[in-house]
């Protein structure tokens, strides 16, 4: 068989399987084929092919069949069959019985001298598909409106639900320049939404982009209030401050002061992350069982695990004049017992 030239633009690519009966005619790109050839009317009918050569092969007649008075017996060449074994990426598609058969007609032998007759094709296997994965590092889930526009593009491609997209692979591999929107950019691998994801003809099977788990924790004093009038009987209200936990820098007020304390999350790697009380964050928070995400498409459906946020709790040193008040159940757990999905979101 003749394979398909790296320049050629058929899609599928496809290489040519030939028969000859004279050496000479074998192309310069010619290679071997493994499998076996029929032929009913020989004395071996059946004739293996290893792969090892190109030929010769001989076919000996077997008993001539009878025919009618006055009619010449087919040629016994008219009536092959192959059953060959597909290069590695490549499928067998042989030609039409009728259509060999015509080609076959009268004496075979002679025009298999001649040329050769091409008896089928190798055709390229579409190539493996390539998935481009935008996940929430928390809970392996996709974040809800985050689209990608890729190189040369004019509109943002959505990911689905499950936060994957399926691209199309090149055959010889190639590289896409991405541009990632709907997620803060603080959360995305060095805060910057664009990036050039490089992949060959089979691998990578996917490439996944990891929404960062980051955490910006802080509280806010409470508001300075003009003195009012109250009554004896009134009871004093006692200032309050909030303490806030955030996702997203753009979202910390100008007026956020740093806390001291430990955010606890037992199934974080760090389960004890240290507040010093000297920065807002972030502080990035990774789940211990980080292979959770999917290593191959086939796997990229799983069910995505609980959001690590939900089960983030607080232990708090209050300032100077203060007492900490934690809720429990924290706000974070009730929120995504009652909607599920990404608490990170």
């Amino acid at each position: 068989w003749v394979p398909p030239e790296d320049d050629d633009e058929m899609d599928p690519p496809e290489g040519t399987i030939f028969l000859v009966a004279h050496q000479d005619a074998l192309p310069e790109r010619a290679r071997t084929v493994k499998g076996s050839f029929t032929c009913l009317g020989a004395k071996e009918q059946n004739i293996d092919l290893d792969g090892s050569s190109f030929g010769p092969f001989a076919v000996v007649p077997g008993l001539a069949e009878k025919t009618a008075e006055g009619e010449e017996p087919p040629c016994i060449l008219s009536g092959l069959a192959f059953q060959l074994e597909a290069p590695a990426d490549f499928e067998f598609l042989p030609a039409a019985p009728e259509e060999l058969g015509a080609l076959l007609a009268d004496c075979a032998l002679q025009r298999l001298a001649r040329e050769p007759v091409a008896i089928g094709t190798f055709r390229a296997l579409p190539p493996p598909p390539l998935n481009l994965c935008l996940r929430s590092s928390c809970c392996h889930r996709g974040f809800a409106g985050s689209a990608v526009r890729l190189g040369g593009a004019e509109e943002d491609e959505a990911f689905g639900e499950n936060g994957q997209l399926k691209l199309v692979r090149q055959r010889r591999g190639g590289s896409l320049q991405l541009h990632f929107s709907g997620v803060p950019l603080c959360l995305l691998p060095g805060e910057k939404p664009d990036c050039i994801f490089q992949y060959g003809p089979k691998e990578p099977r996917a490439f996944e982009v990891d929404i960062m788990c980051l955490l910006w924790v802080y509280w806010t004093p409470p508001e300075e209030e003009e003195d009012e009038e109250e009554s004896i009987e009134d009871e004093p209200l006692m200032p309050q401050g909030m303490l806030w936990v955030a996702a997203n820098k753009d979202d910390v007020p100008e007026e956020a002061k740093p806390v001291t304390g430990v955010l606890v999350c037992r199934k974080a790697l760090n389960p004890e992350l240290e507040l010093d009380g000297t920065s807002l964050g972030p502080f990035k928070v990774r789940r211990s069982d980080v292979t959770m995400a999917p290593a191959t498409p086939a796997e990229a459906d799983d069910e995505p695990v609980d959001c690590l946020v939900k089960t983030f709790h607080f232990r708090m040193e209050p300032p100077p004049g203060y007492e900490y008040r934690g809720r429990d159940p924290s706000p974070l757990f009730e929120r995504c017992a009652e909607l599920g999905g990404c608490e990170l979101q």
